[in-house]
This record gives structure tokens, C-alpha cells and sequence, in this order.
């Protein structure tokens, strides 16, 4: 047995499972397209990552979550649905594929009341879905501003025990009061900018600060200056200052009033809690600051405990406390983007490994319906010659039409589409596939000698079958190498 012999076997072989798995390709792409099993798959992995890749009792909750999540802005504005008449009916049947599958199957219709979603979510996207859902920054402000308005009530509570304590003139208290109640104006002022999104934390506790420089230079500049305890009330009064302002205090009293992220998820869990600490700081259940709470909190979905222990799991990267609560957030969406990533990394495999066993499933039933038996073709072809030429010929021919120099994973879905034309064109009548009464009595005579009637003739079909599963990037290469290893041959045999 020559070498040329065997590698126009392996051409013809290798040539027929191109033909074949660019029509398997083809039809898995169908399948995948209709019955959008890349959108499901995601789907179903965005479910595992919520729930931390365990099987959670709060299973419900998570689901709900997740058409939550799905419903966003930032993953709804994802999914592209059809427009125009012929893509609209191309929906329409693919609804109808859609349903027919799950009643078939009867499986769940894991986009609910939707038809499709996106088969692609970028992680920012992710992220940003999520940490809107839960109104991650507006309640993380909702609760720094309740607590500098507790802040504000103790600060102005302590000044004026200043006030009452030290033995100033009438007079002269009514003053620090009037300047007092003028300050706490400019506070609430300040406060009301933070929540308006007109100022940052650390703004606003300099505002503080810089508000209450005012009021001792106030009170030493209009009260006057025979009043014997003036220097002890100015005292008092700076003292309290620097016990809450200067540099050595700024940082207690940053952690102390600005939530951590931790906090924030920690009061979303328990909306209970997070309730009752607002209703304690704003005691009017009538104002709007408390019924704009009140919605706030009432509008927030229920945070399955998995999410949660994610959640506090990730903020608990994030070394440093940040000076804003913007900052925080920001850390924190990079920290969800990063964990997305890593999810559908490993998520990615799984598909793959599912892919692949769809595709050897497409790739049998397409080796039986072409009659593609492995065996019967090496022996076809290793009888006759002008088979083994024709064949031999036109893989050449195309592989160098397509450009035998470049890889599979060079080419582009044109480029597989030109060599299928290719394929189609060179009309290749003599490959031994199909179901003609020849082929079927070659087959049925060569089985005598197996004792068990198409047990050949299936071990056939399964060769081929995992051999086009394979892929026509796989085949393309080989035929290329195969093909050059006989161009190369023949010319040092004419030398």
C-alpha cells in the first residue's frame, strides 16, 4: 500500500466530512437560532451565579429576581426584537417553533411572557442592572442623609446646652439662639443640596464646618465684648468644633455618618430594619422626606440571601473606605463586573461542552440520512481509483480557490459560505454517500461477515457522525495539510 494511495483515501474521506459538517454547522446554527438556547443558556447562568451555584430554598426569590434584572433598562434595551414585515413573520415562526418545543418537551418558557432575550450581556451591564434594581445609591444617600439630619439635631442640641450652661446676659443668649436658628437654616440648606445631588459627603461636612466658623465669629463679633463669659461660651463652643471637625476626627466622623457599602446591602436585606432607622432620624410620618423613604424602600425587591452574602462578600474587596458614596458604588460595580466575568468564563465552557454534544447528536442523524458510513467510504474508495481521482482533483481545486494558506481560525462565516459554494459547484457525483439501491447492497453484502445485521453499517454511521461533529474549521485545516502533503509528493515524483 503506496503513500499517495493512502493520503487520496484520507482526502476523499476528510473531503466528505467537510461536505457534511458544513451542512451540520448549518443546521445546528438553525436550531441554536430558533430555539435561542445561547439566550437560555445565559439566562440560566446569570440564574447560578445569584444563587452562588448552589441549589438555594429561596429559589423563587432568585427567579423573580432575575426577571427583575431582565426587565432593567440596562439588559432590556439588550434585546433587539425583529422589525419590518419579512423579519416580523420570521419571528412569528419562530415563536410558533418556540412553543410547539416546549409543549413537546413540556418545558417552561424561560422568557415568561417575552419572546426573546439577549444572548449577549456585557458585564457593565450587569453590573448596572443590578445596583439599580436595588437603588443601591439612592439609598446609600437616603440613609447618609437621615443621619446628617441627626447630626444636625445634635450639634445644634449641644450648642444650645452651651448656651443655657455659661452665664451669658439675656440679651446676649438671644443672640447665639438667633444665630443659632440662622445656622440651622444654612444646614438644612446643605443638607437638602446633598440629597439633591448638588453636593458630595465631603463637601457637605466642610459646609458644616465652615457654617460653624461663622457662628463663633458671629457671636464674638454681635455679642458684646463686656460680656464677662463671652470667652468661656466662645470656648465651649470651639470645643465642641474640634471634636467633631478637626482632621484627628474627620475620618470617625465620615464612617460614622456615610454608610458603607456593606450597610447599605445589609438594610436592603432587612427593609424592616432599614425602615425603622429612617422613621427613628425623621419622626414626621406626614413629611415628604418620610413618604419619599417609605416608596423607596417599598419599591425594592426582595435580596435572596445568596445575593446578599455576594454582595457583602464583594464590598468586603474594597480595602479603603472611599470619601463619596459615589466612589463606593463605583468600586463596588467594578467588583460585580469582575465576578460576572469569571461566571460566564466557566459558564462558557459548560455551553460548549453542551454544544458539542448537540452537535455529535446533528452530526449522527446527518450521517444517517446521507447513508455516510465510514467504513463502507474507505472501502469504496480504496477499490476504485477514479473515484479516489475525482475526489482527489476537486479538494484540491478548492482548497485552492479558498486559499490553501490560511488557517480555519483566520476565516470568517463568507469565507465557509465561498467554500461551500465551492463545494456545491464542483458537483461531486461520485462520493460514496446516499441511499441508492448500490450503495444500500455493497453495504448489506459487506455486513454478512459481522454476524449482526447493520452493526457495521451503525458503527459506520457513528465514526461519521462524531467525525462531523467535529467542525468544517477542523476539516478545512486537514484537508489543506493533506492536500499540500500530495502536491509536494507529486512534484518530487516528476523530478
Amino acid at each position: 500500500m503506496s503513500l499517495p494511495f493512502v493520503v487520496d483515501i484520507a482526502i476523499g474521506l476528510i473531503f466528505t466530512y467537510l461536505t457534511l459538517s458544513l451542512l451540520s454547522s448549518e443546521i445546528q446554527e438553525l436550531i441554536t437560532t430558533l430555539l435561542q438556547w445561547r439566550a437560555q443558556h445565559l439566562k440560566n447562568s446569570i440564574q447560578v451565579l445569584l444563587s452562588s451555584g448552589q441549589i438555594s430554598p429561596d429559589i423563587r426569590e432568585i427567579q423573580a429576581l432575575t426577571e427583575r434584572l431582565y426587565s432593567n433598562p440596562f439588559i432590556n434595551s439588550l434585546n433587539q426584537e425583529a422589525k419590518g414585515k419579512l423579519a416580523l413573520r420570521f419571528r412569528k415562526i419562530a415563536n410558533s417553533v418556540n412553543t410547539a418545543y416546549y409543549q413537546l418537551f413540556d418545558a417552561e418558557n424561560p422568557f415568561k411572557e417575552k419572546s426573546s432575550a439577549p444572548s449577549y450581556i456585557p458585564a457593565e451591564a450587569f453590573a448596572n442592572s443590578l445596583i439599580t434594581t436595588f437603588k443601591l445609591p439612592e439609598i446609600g444617600r437616603a440613609i447618609a442623609h437621615t443621619r446628617l439630619q441627626e447630626f444636625k439635631k445634635k450639634q445644634l442640641t449641644d450648642i444650645l446646652s452651651a448656651i443655657e450652661a455659661v452665664e451669658l446676659s439675656e440679651a446676649s443668649k438671644n443672640l447665639a439662639k438667633q444665630e443659632l436658628d440662622s445656622m440651622d437654616i444654612d444646614w438644612e440648606k446643605t443638607i437638602l443640596d446633598f440629597k439633591n445631588l448638588k453636593s458630595d459627603f465631603p463637601e457637605t461636612i466642610d459646609r458644616f464646618s465652615r457654617r460653624l466658623d461663622k457662628y463663633i465669629n458671629n457671636c464674638q463679633l454681635y455679642i458684646e465684648q463686656t460680656e464677662q463669659y463671652l470667652n468661656v461660651f466662645i470656648y465651649r463652643i470651639q470645643a465642641i468644633k474640634d471634636g467633631i471637625y478637626s482632621e484627628s476626627e474627620r475620618i470617625a466622623l465620615s464612617r460614622s455618618l456615610k454608610p458603607s457599602i456593606n450597610e447599605v446591602v445589609d438594610l436592603i436585606y432587612n427593609k424592616s430594619q432599614a425602615f425603622g432607622e429612617f422613621s427613628d432620624a425623621v419622626k414626621d410620618s406626614e413629611s415628604p422626606t418620610h413618604e419619599g423613604v417609605r416608596q423607596l424602600i417599598s419599591t425594592l425587591p426582595d435580596l435572596p440571601t445568596p445575593v446578599r452574602n455576594s454582595l457583602v462578600a464583594l464590598g468586603d474587596r474594597i480595602k479603603t473606605q472611599k470619601e463619596s458614596i459615589e466612589s463606593e458604588i463605583f468600586e463596588l460595580q467594578t467588583q460585580i463586573e469582575h465576578w460576572f466575568d469569571s461566571s460566564m468564563t466557566r459558564a462558557s465552557g459548560v455551553y460548549k461542552r453542551n454544544a458539542r454534544g448537540i452537535a455529535i447528536l446533528i452530526g449522527i442523524v446527518v450521517a444517517v440520512s446521507a447513508n455516510a458510513d465510514s467504513l463502507y467510504i474507505v472501502s469504496n474508495l480504496s477499490r476504485s481509483s477514479v473515484v479516489r481521482t475525482a475526489i482527489s482533483e476537486k479538494a484540491g481545486q478548492i482548497s485552492a480557490a479558498t486559499g490553501s494558506g490560511n488557517a480555519a481560525s483566520s476565516l470568517t462565516a463568507a469565507d465557509f459560505q465561498k467554500i461551500a459554494e465551492e463545494i456545491q459547484q464542483s458537483r461531486v457525483t461520485d462520493l460514496p454517500l446516499g441511499w441508492n439501491s448500490a450503495i444500500v447492497a455493497e453495504q448489506t453484502q459487506a455486513e454478512k461477515a459481522w454476524g449482526i445485521r447493520y452493526l457495521k453499517r451503525i458503527i459506520g454511521w457513528t465514526i461519521s457522525g462524531i467525525a462531523i461533529s467535529m467542525g468544517s474549521s477542523f476539516w478545512y485545516d486537514l484537508l489543506n495539510k493533506v492536500v499540500n502533503v500530495r502536491n509536494a509528493g507529486s512534484s518530487i515524483s516528476k523530478k
